[in-house]
């Protein structure tokens, strides 16, 4: 009796069975990166929009004023669209994501959320007093920064995890780099 046969089946078997693992795992890394950008995009977009209509700046200016006057004004954000999205459709997809990432995008989206809860909620705007508005506005900038500084995190720490260089917007040469044993340096003729 000959193995050969058998041993020839378990062969094959084996390698199949790893090129089918393999394949797989190269799709749910594809899978996981791509949510992660596009997470990295959303995030970024709102940071922008933050920054373009000047919130920050816009509730330190009406702190300022409520200050000073002791009138009753109280900033409001009349938000209607879902600037969440990709967030919202995708939420049940993070458990993909690596444990760092997947905990810093909750923690600024939960963050954000809170700060847009506040300031589109109708019972923000009936403030009695103008130290009642001053204080609700205090913590919406408080809430807001620490989304703003979340974000910022948040996208750091896709860019490290997912090998996105911010600078040049394609993948690092550092991985590559560490694992030829080349410094980053050695590359930077080859870009």
């Amino acid at each position: 009796m000959t193995w050969i046969p058998l041993i020839s089946a378990i062969v094959g078997g084996i390698i199949a069975i790893s090129g089918n693992l393999a394949i797989e795992g190269f799709r749910q890394h594809r899978r996981a990166r791509s949510l992660a950008l596009a997470l990295r995009g959303e995030i970024k977009a709102i940071i922008e929009v933050v920054s373009i209509r000047q919130y920050v700046k816009s509730l330190y200016e009406d702190i300022a004023m409520v200050t000073a006057t002791q009138a009753h004004v109280l900033w409001h954000l009349p938000a209607k669209n879902r600037y969440f999205m990709v967030y919202e459709e995708n939420a049940s997809d993070l458990g993909m994501l690596s444990p760092d990432v997947t905990e810093s995008i909750a923690r600024t989206y939960a963050l954000a959320k809170s700060f847009l809860d506040d300031v589109t909620n109708p019972e923000w705007l009936n403030r009695k007093t103008p130290q009642e508005a001053m204080d609700a506005m205090r913590e919406a900038r408080a809430v807001l920064i620490m989304a703003l500084e979340s974000g910022h995190h948040t996208i750091s720490a896709i860019e490290a995890k997912y090998f996105l260089c911010p600078k040049w917007k394609t993948l690092c040469l550092k991985p590559l780099a560490a694992w030829r044993g080349r410094s980053t340096r050695d590359h930077s003729s080859d870009s």
